[in-house]
């Protein structure tokens, strides 16, 4: 897990991450990987495309932890998460969160809940409104209980590279462009 791995955000650089993602790369490669797979060069292909896109959405994820000021709270954080309907029944949802941030400022404390997607699912407004799209603020609405801190915004972020043509200029912002937090701030 890359947010157990680095401890300092801040100060990581973009090689120190490329190194740690390469080491839980290699791990699961090991697992995966193994036997009769290891021969097959499409299974390798896939492997190494994996590794380039998570080592895009992690020196992302350095830059937006670098540049901002919200920290880490948690990553793949469970949740469980009841609501009452009008009926006076309840129901009742659990998941994993893939990741929280926080921000304190004056003794408040807020959250943000970054959600990744490895295809073309993007955050979309009116789904939102019409109720066709609850993921998000259900998310949000279960942090905020069980944290007690205000929400600050839902965000999705795509993990794949999306670099799909080298005469745009700049791979390096094409790839940044990729990785670009999608949401709605609160």
């Amino acid at each position: 897990n890359l947010a157990e791995t680095v401890t300092d955000w801040q100060t990581t650089d973009d090689a120190g991450i490329e190194t740690i993602v390469d080491g839980i790369c290699d791990r699961l490669d090991e697992g995966l990987l193994a036997g009769q797979y290891k021969e097959d060069g499409r299974e390798q292909l896939n492997a190494e495309t994996m590794r380039e896109n998570a080592k895009g959405a992690a020196r992302a994820i350095a830059q937006q932890m670098r540049k901002g000021e919200f920290k880490l709270k948690q990553a793949e954080m469970p949740f469980k998460y009841t609501h009452k309907l009008p009926t006076g029944e309840s129901v009742q949802v659990e998941g994993i969160i893939d990741r929280v941030d926080e921000y304190e400022r004056d003794g408040r404390s807020y959250f943000r809940i970054i959600d990744y997607k490895s295809g073309s699912k993007s955050f979309d407004y009116s789904e939102l409104y019409y109720g066709m799209s609850i993921q998000l603020p259900l998310y949000a609405a279960a942090v905020q209980e069980a944290m007690g801190s205000a929400p600050a915004g839902m965000f999705i972020m795509h993990i794949r590279e999306g670099v799909s043509d080298l005469s745009k200029g700049d791979i390096d912002i094409q790839r940044l462009r990729a990785h670009k937090l999608n949401g709605l701030v609160l």
